[in-house]
Protein backbone atom coordinates (compact mmCIF):
# COMPACT_ATOMS: atom_id res chain seq x y z
CA UNK A 1 0.00 0.00 0.00
CA UNK A 2 1.25 3.28 -1.32
CA UNK A 3 0.52 6.33 1.12
CA UNK A 4 -0.07 9.60 -0.59
CA UNK A 5 -0.77 13.50 -0.30
CA UNK A 6 -0.84 16.09 -2.80
CA UNK A 7 0.02 19.86 -2.35
CA UNK A 8 -2.06 21.38 -5.51
CA UNK A 9 -4.79 24.25 -5.87
CA UNK A 10 -5.86 22.73 -9.18
CA UNK A 11 -9.46 20.69 -8.54
CA UNK A 12 -8.96 19.15 -11.96
CA UNK A 13 -5.38 17.54 -10.93
CA UNK A 14 -6.24 16.79 -7.20
CA UNK A 15 -9.42 14.56 -8.67
CA UNK A 16 -7.27 13.00 -11.32
CA UNK A 17 -4.70 11.57 -9.26
CA UNK A 18 -7.51 10.90 -5.96
CA UNK A 19 -9.32 9.09 -8.76
CA UNK A 20 -5.74 7.07 -9.80
CA UNK A 21 -4.99 6.20 -6.21
CA UNK A 22 -8.74 5.27 -5.26
CA UNK A 23 -9.12 3.14 -8.78
CA UNK A 24 -10.54 -0.35 -8.11
CA UNK A 25 -8.10 -2.71 -7.02
CA UNK A 26 -6.00 -0.27 -5.34
CA UNK A 27 -4.53 -0.69 -2.18
CA UNK A 28 -3.48 2.57 -2.16
CA UNK A 29 -4.67 5.39 -0.04
CA UNK A 30 -4.52 8.90 -0.10
CA UNK A 31 -3.74 10.14 3.93
CA UNK A 32 -3.91 14.75 2.96
CA UNK A 33 -4.70 16.84 0.84
CA UNK A 34 -3.66 20.35 0.62
CA UNK A 35 -5.24 22.87 -1.45
CA UNK A 36 -3.04 25.32 -2.17
CA UNK A 37 -0.39 26.44 -4.63
CA UNK A 38 3.20 25.13 -3.68
CA UNK A 39 5.54 28.43 -3.55
CA UNK A 40 1.92 29.70 -1.02
CA UNK A 41 2.66 26.42 1.35
CA UNK A 42 2.90 27.75 4.90
CA UNK A 43 5.56 26.49 7.06
CA UNK A 44 2.54 24.71 9.41
CA UNK A 45 1.02 22.36 6.21
CA UNK A 46 4.80 21.33 5.94
CA UNK A 47 4.42 20.10 9.64
CA UNK A 48 1.33 18.54 8.89
CA UNK A 49 2.59 16.77 5.80
CA UNK A 50 5.61 15.20 7.93
CA UNK A 51 3.10 14.11 10.51
CA UNK A 52 0.67 12.14 8.21
CA UNK A 53 3.96 10.52 6.67
CA UNK A 54 3.31 9.91 3.10
CA UNK A 55 4.97 7.55 0.68
CA UNK A 56 4.59 9.57 -1.93
CA UNK A 57 3.78 13.32 -2.21
CA UNK A 58 2.28 15.23 -5.54
CA UNK A 59 3.53 18.49 -5.01
CA UNK A 60 1.54 20.76 -8.03
CA UNK A 61 4.64 23.51 -9.67
CA UNK A 62 2.07 25.55 -11.13
CA UNK A 63 3.20 27.27 -14.50
CA UNK A 64 6.57 28.17 -12.47
CA UNK A 65 9.65 26.68 -10.32
CA UNK A 66 9.06 28.95 -7.58
CA UNK A 67 7.65 26.38 -5.61
CA UNK A 68 10.80 24.24 -5.37
CA UNK A 69 11.69 25.37 -2.43
CA UNK A 70 8.67 23.21 -1.32
CA UNK A 71 10.63 20.09 -2.90
CA UNK A 72 14.11 21.22 -1.33
CA UNK A 73 12.07 21.60 2.04
CA UNK A 74 10.42 18.31 2.21
CA UNK A 75 13.85 16.52 0.53
CA UNK A 76 15.59 16.99 3.33
CA UNK A 77 12.90 16.86 6.06
CA UNK A 78 11.58 13.48 4.47
CA UNK A 79 14.32 11.74 2.88
CA UNK A 80 12.75 8.73 2.06
CA UNK A 81 9.53 10.21 0.51
CA UNK A 82 9.03 9.78 -3.28
CA UNK A 83 8.36 13.83 -4.36
CA UNK A 84 6.38 13.46 -7.48
CA UNK A 85 6.72 17.08 -9.20
CA UNK A 86 3.71 18.45 -11.81
CA UNK A 87 4.50 21.48 -13.65
CA UNK A 88 5.16 22.23 -17.07
CA UNK A 89 6.97 21.42 -20.06
CA UNK A 90 10.75 21.25 -18.99
CA UNK A 91 13.94 21.86 -20.61
CA UNK A 92 16.74 19.66 -19.82
CA UNK A 93 18.99 21.96 -17.93
CA UNK A 94 15.54 23.08 -16.05
CA UNK A 95 14.36 19.09 -15.01
CA UNK A 96 17.96 18.80 -13.52
CA UNK A 97 17.37 21.80 -11.39
CA UNK A 98 13.93 19.78 -10.80
CA UNK A 99 15.37 16.81 -10.13
CA UNK A 100 18.30 18.68 -7.76
CA UNK A 101 15.67 20.18 -5.67
CA UNK A 102 14.68 16.64 -4.74
CA UNK A 103 11.97 15.55 -7.35
CA UNK A 104 11.79 11.79 -7.57
CA UNK A 105 9.36 12.12 -10.76
CA UNK A 106 8.29 14.70 -13.01
CA UNK A 107 4.93 15.09 -14.57
CA UNK A 108 4.75 17.52 -17.54
CA UNK A 109 1.19 19.02 -18.15
CA UNK A 110 -1.05 18.21 -20.07
CA UNK A 111 -1.47 15.58 -17.85
CA UNK A 112 -3.61 12.14 -18.27
CA UNK A 113 -4.76 9.52 -15.32
CA UNK A 114 -2.31 6.70 -17.44
CA UNK A 115 0.82 9.08 -16.54
CA UNK A 116 -0.10 9.43 -12.78
CA UNK A 117 -0.53 5.55 -12.84
CA UNK A 118 2.58 4.74 -14.53
CA UNK A 119 4.29 6.94 -11.92
CA UNK A 120 2.87 4.99 -8.80
CA UNK A 121 3.65 1.82 -10.45
CA UNK A 122 7.71 2.72 -10.72
CA UNK A 123 7.22 4.05 -7.39
CA UNK A 124 5.51 0.83 -5.61
CA UNK A 125 8.60 -0.96 -7.11
CA UNK A 126 11.01 1.60 -5.81
CA UNK A 127 9.52 1.50 -2.60
CA UNK A 128 8.82 -2.29 -2.25
CA UNK A 129 12.71 -2.74 -3.02
CA UNK A 130 12.61 -4.30 -6.69
CA UNK A 131 14.28 -1.63 -8.46
CA UNK A 132 13.83 -1.54 -12.20
CA UNK A 133 16.69 -0.05 -12.83
CA UNK A 134 19.20 -3.08 -12.04
CA UNK A 135 17.21 -5.80 -14.04
CA UNK A 136 18.85 -6.65 -16.94
CA UNK A 137 16.93 -5.61 -19.76
CA UNK A 138 16.46 -7.14 -23.34
CA UNK A 139 19.27 -4.97 -25.28
CA UNK A 140 22.46 -6.67 -26.64
CA UNK A 141 25.74 -5.23 -24.66
CA UNK A 142 28.75 -4.95 -26.93
CA UNK A 143 32.15 -3.71 -24.76
CA UNK A 144 34.96 -2.76 -26.83
CA UNK A 145 38.50 -2.80 -24.76
CA UNK A 146 42.29 -2.77 -25.54
CA UNK A 147 45.18 -3.43 -23.66
CA UNK A 148 47.05 -0.66 -24.98
CA UNK A 149 45.84 3.11 -25.64
CA UNK A 150 46.20 4.48 -29.71
CA UNK A 151 44.82 1.04 -31.29
CA UNK A 152 41.65 2.75 -31.87
CA UNK A 153 39.26 1.73 -29.38
CA UNK A 154 36.97 4.63 -29.68
CA UNK A 155 37.04 5.18 -33.70
CA UNK A 156 35.77 1.23 -33.77
CA UNK A 157 33.14 1.75 -31.14
CA UNK A 158 31.31 5.03 -32.71
CA UNK A 159 31.58 3.09 -36.10
CA UNK A 160 29.84 0.07 -34.92
CA UNK A 161 27.06 2.05 -33.30
CA UNK A 162 26.47 4.13 -36.33
CA UNK A 163 26.53 1.66 -38.31
CA UNK A 164 24.39 -0.86 -36.00
CA UNK A 165 21.44 1.70 -35.85
CA UNK A 166 21.60 2.30 -39.68
CA UNK A 167 21.79 -0.76 -40.52
CA UNK A 168 18.84 -2.77 -38.29
CA UNK A 169 16.87 0.83 -37.49
CA UNK A 170 16.97 -0.14 -33.58
CA UNK A 171 17.73 1.95 -31.23
CA UNK A 172 21.15 1.86 -29.90
CA UNK A 173 23.42 4.12 -27.68
CA UNK A 174 27.21 4.14 -27.34
CA UNK A 175 28.39 4.85 -23.49
CA UNK A 176 31.49 6.41 -23.15
CA UNK A 177 32.67 4.74 -20.10
CA UNK A 178 36.35 7.16 -19.82
CA UNK A 179 36.75 8.41 -16.00
CA UNK A 180 37.55 11.78 -17.38
CA UNK A 181 37.70 13.27 -20.85
CA UNK A 182 36.51 10.97 -23.24
CA UNK A 183 36.47 11.17 -26.96
CA UNK A 184 33.36 9.10 -28.60
CA UNK A 185 31.02 12.41 -28.12
CA UNK A 186 33.27 15.27 -29.52
CA UNK A 187 34.71 12.10 -32.50
CA UNK A 188 31.63 12.30 -34.34
CA UNK A 189 30.85 16.46 -33.41
CA UNK A 190 29.08 16.20 -30.50
CA UNK A 191 29.43 18.80 -27.37
CA UNK A 192 27.47 17.10 -24.68
CA UNK A 193 26.38 18.55 -21.37
CA UNK A 194 25.88 15.79 -19.32
CA UNK A 195 27.91 12.67 -18.95
CA UNK A 196 27.06 9.53 -17.08
CA UNK A 197 27.77 10.66 -13.50
CA UNK A 198 24.97 12.72 -14.09
CA UNK A 199 23.19 9.51 -14.37
CA UNK A 200 24.32 7.49 -11.73
CA UNK A 201 24.83 10.48 -8.96
CA UNK A 202 20.50 10.96 -9.95
CA UNK A 203 20.15 7.04 -10.71
CA UNK A 204 18.15 6.52 -7.37
CA UNK A 205 15.11 9.04 -8.78
CA UNK A 206 15.87 8.69 -12.48
CA UNK A 207 13.02 7.75 -15.18
CA UNK A 208 13.34 7.68 -18.15
CA UNK A 209 12.26 11.04 -19.51
CA UNK A 210 15.17 12.65 -16.81
CA UNK A 211 17.68 9.84 -18.63
CA UNK A 212 17.11 10.64 -22.26
CA UNK A 213 17.77 14.56 -21.38
CA UNK A 214 21.39 13.27 -19.69
CA UNK A 215 22.18 11.74 -23.23
CA UNK A 216 23.35 13.66 -27.01
CA UNK A 217 21.88 12.74 -30.47
CA UNK A 218 23.93 12.23 -33.48
CA UNK A 219 21.90 13.29 -36.61
CA UNK A 220 22.02 9.95 -37.59
CA UNK A 221 19.91 8.99 -34.66
CA UNK A 222 22.54 7.11 -32.28
CA UNK A 223 22.33 8.25 -28.72
CA UNK A 224 25.32 8.88 -26.89
CA UNK A 225 26.08 8.96 -23.06
CA UNK A 226 29.35 10.89 -22.45
CA UNK A 227 32.31 10.61 -20.08
CA UNK A 228 32.69 13.68 -17.62
CA UNK A 229 34.25 16.63 -19.29
CA UNK A 230 36.02 17.44 -15.80
CA UNK A 231 39.80 16.56 -15.76
CA UNK A 232 39.33 14.73 -12.89
CA UNK A 233 36.65 13.34 -10.82
CA UNK A 234 36.04 13.68 -7.71
CA UNK A 235 34.38 10.51 -6.53
CA UNK A 236 34.64 7.45 -9.20
CA UNK A 237 31.54 5.61 -9.48
CA UNK A 238 31.55 1.61 -7.57
CA UNK A 239 31.08 -1.32 -9.46
CA UNK A 240 27.46 -1.74 -8.90
CA UNK A 241 26.98 2.31 -9.83
CA UNK A 242 28.00 1.09 -13.24
CA UNK A 243 26.61 -2.00 -13.53
CA UNK A 244 23.54 -0.12 -12.49
CA UNK A 245 23.66 2.07 -15.33
CA UNK A 246 25.03 -0.52 -17.92
CA UNK A 247 21.38 -2.66 -17.51
CA UNK A 248 19.51 0.36 -17.41
CA UNK A 249 20.53 1.25 -20.41
CA UNK A 250 19.58 -2.52 -21.78
CA UNK A 251 16.27 -1.78 -20.22
CA UNK A 252 15.74 1.07 -22.79
CA UNK A 253 17.94 0.24 -25.86
CA UNK A 254 18.07 -2.58 -28.60
CA UNK A 255 21.59 -2.03 -28.92
CA UNK A 256 24.13 -0.43 -26.09
CA UNK A 257 28.12 -0.18 -27.68
CA UNK A 258 30.61 0.27 -24.78
CA UNK A 259 33.73 2.39 -25.19
CA UNK A 260 35.70 0.66 -22.64
CA UNK A 261 39.18 2.58 -23.26
CA UNK A 262 42.11 0.20 -22.48
CA UNK A 263 43.05 0.90 -19.09
CA UNK A 264 41.20 -1.82 -16.69
CA UNK A 265 39.54 0.60 -14.45
CA UNK A 266 36.20 -0.62 -12.16
CA UNK A 267 34.00 0.93 -15.46
CA UNK A 268 35.69 -1.61 -17.56
CA UNK A 269 35.31 -4.25 -15.91
CA UNK A 270 31.85 -3.70 -14.92
CA UNK A 271 31.22 -2.89 -18.71
CA UNK A 272 33.23 -6.52 -20.07
CA UNK A 273 31.51 -8.40 -17.19
CA UNK A 274 27.93 -7.52 -18.63
CA UNK A 275 28.82 -7.58 -22.41
CA UNK A 276 27.19 -10.26 -24.40
CA UNK A 277 30.42 -9.46 -26.99
CA UNK A 278 33.45 -8.47 -26.49
CA UNK A 279 36.00 -7.02 -28.67
CA UNK A 280 39.03 -6.47 -28.49
CA UNK A 281 41.68 -3.84 -30.22
CA UNK A 282 44.83 -5.68 -30.93
CA UNK A 283 46.21 -3.62 -34.17
CA UNK A 284 49.64 -2.29 -33.30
Amino acid sequence: MIHCAIISDDNTLRSQIDSVIQSPGSFDKLVLEVNTRADDLPRGRVADILEAAPDVVFVDLGSSMVGLRVLQLLSHEAPDTVIVAIGPELTADALLEVVRAGAGEYLSRPLEPKDIAEALTRIRRRVGGARPEVDSGSGQMTTMFSAKGGVGVTTVAVNLAVLLHELTGESTILVDLSLCLGTAAVSIGLQPRYSYLDLIQNFHRVDEKLFRSFLSEHESGLHVLASPAAAKVAVVPSHNDFVGMLRFCRRHYDHVVVDAGHTFTTAAEAALGEADHRLLCLLY
